[in-house]
């Protein structure tokens, strides 16, 4: 940049954003053209976060406003800043770094675990919930954050169960039966003519014609009567509870 000046001694400051101001003086006369290098020094410096098995893909705040996430390499004004590294599942590391001037401070982070491996299971391929969410059918084995979480299992025509665990660090790769949802039961009075022909639910041999079938699991279930010589009747019933 140039500028016209009066002749005789002046001074200057110089400044541009993450630069040290730079001020002088300088005396200008009317011979010639004077010129001014200046190089400005950087008031900033870099932080890097390398990647760890436990850090990586942690949210990275620093002064608590996010910047990214591990691995990380930024450049932060020099001076002293708080770093958070956050990650689901671990305990939040927190540190004070200092950033000095073109130079790159190296945050190696060290998460804790904040959780224990655990499996679930349960009789009969229920369905397992946890805290609300559905995680698998008859066996599930996976992470839980230290803590209460509220266990259901459910199935269709079955009345849920339910439990609540405390997680600790030393239920690490225990296993946790569960108990099976408690079936719900109807009945049906089948009848034939003629008498004496078989009767299937959902695939399974219940009796013969006539009967009364109790405690079959309510829902819609698939009802076969079979004789031989006749063409087999098939029809969808929904049971109800007794």
């Amino acid at each position: 940049a140039s500028k016209r000046v009066v002749t005789g001694r002046h001074t200057y400051e110089i400044t541009s954003a993450e630069y040290h101001p730079e001020k002088g003086v300088v005396d200008v006369d009317a011979s010639n053209t004077k010129e001014v290098n200046i190089q400005l020094r950087p008031n900033f410096g870099y932080l890097r976060i390398p990647e760890t098995q436990a850090a990586k893909g942690a949210v990275v705040y620093v002064d608590n406003k996010q910047i990214g996430t591990v691995p990380l390499e930024e450049r932060l004004v020099s001076g002293v800043h708080n770093v958070s590294i956050v990650k689901q599942m671990y305990n939040t590391l927190t540190a004070s770094v200092t950033i000095t001037d073109g130079q790159t401070y190296v945050l190696n982070p060290s998460l804790n675990a904040n959780f224990a491996e655990l499996t679930l299971q349960v009789p009969g391929n229920a369905q397992i919930w946890v805290d609300g969410n559905f995680v698998g059918t008859g066996k599930y084995m996976g992470r839980f954050e230290l803590g209460g979480h509220s266990i259901e299992c459910r199935k269709e025509g079955h009345t849920s169960s339910y439990r609540t665990i405390n997680v600790t660090p030393s239920m690490s790769l225990d296993i946790i039966n569960l108990d099976a949802p408690a079936p719900i039961y109807g009945s049906m009075s089948v009848e034939s003519n003629p008498m004496g022909a078989e009767i299937y639910v959902d695939g399974e041999f219940k009796g013969k014609t006539p009967t009364i079938l109790n405690n079959i699991i309510v829902g819609n279930r698939k009802v076969e009567v079979r004789l031989n010589g006749y063409i087999p009747w098939e029809k969808t019933v929904n049971i109800k509870k007794d």
